[in-house]
């Protein structure tokens, strides 16, 4: 699917905020944001229109919409009638914004035996809203980091247009080519088996491999790499 004419709502606090206020998120990561840039005007090539519009009160309503709050049912219709303002206001397909601001955190432990991760600023985008008002998101690879660690672009649409979000992403994925294989992984489809899965002792093996490389080098679940979750289902396509 084409993405020409389609217009993305970059979300200014989850994003390019970080330019114009640096010190409102300490620790945001410059080869991220950057990345970002390149990706919408990447976007900006294939046609689409690239507008950035604000949320003043994002944090606000992350505070007061979740449901175990009082008068959560309240902040959490205002949010969404505000986002869908937003959506309609500007003819607008989605919001965009970088999957996270800041490096991921680094595994393993410091001289005293405590995680690493726990003494790091980690500053995740990814779920700000979507899971808050219930409108479908997905997160699209737009490139490795030098650190080698992959970095995401979220996209979300308005309530129930999971179809059209899902259409987007395809267009994005497939116009841009972006994705690029883990550095710091195994590769899982080494010796993976074609046909049917009829023997699940082989695939219980390579998820068995996969959660052993993540128990081994991971101290906390956003040390991701990529993992081949969606494994099954290549195999089970070559029937």
């Amino acid at each position: 699917p084409s993405l020409k004419g389609k217009t993305f709502l970059i979300i200014k606090e989850l994003s390019r905020y970080t330019y114009n206020n640096p010190n409102e998120f300490r620790g945001y990561d410059k080869e991220i944001t950057e990345m970002f840039e390149n990706t919408v005007k990447g976007l900006e090539g294939l046609g689409a229109t690239v507008k950035e519009v604000s949320i003043p009160k994002l944090f606000t309503y992350f505070n007061t919409c979740r449901e175990s709050l009082k008068g959560s049912d309240v902040a959490k219709a205002n949010f969404k009638a505000e986002l869908n303002n937003l959506l309609a206001t500007n003819s607008a397909s989605a919001f965009i914004f970088p999957a996270y601001l800041s490096t991921p955190l680094k595994s393993g432990f410091d001289k005293y035996g405590d995680h690493n991760a726990q003494n790091e600023l980690y500053l995740n985008c990814s779920g700000y809203f979507a899971p808050l008002v219930g409108f479908p998101s997905i997160t699209l690879p737009i490139g490795n980091l030098k650190s080698g660690i992959g970095l995401g672009i979220q996209m979300v649409a308005g309530a129930n247009d999971d179809a059209s979000l899902l259409s987007l992403a395809f267009g994005f994925e497939q116009s841009l080519s972006l994705r690029a294989l883990p550095e710091t992984a195994p590769d899982l489809y080494e010796g993976a088996p074609l046909g049917n899965i009829q023997d699940m002792k082989v695939f219980s093996a390579i998820w068995e491999k996969s959660l052993s490389f993540v128990a081994e080098n991971c101290s906390c679940s956003y040390n991701c790499f990529d993992f081949n979750f969606m494994y099954l289902h290549y195999v089970c396509r070559q029937k």
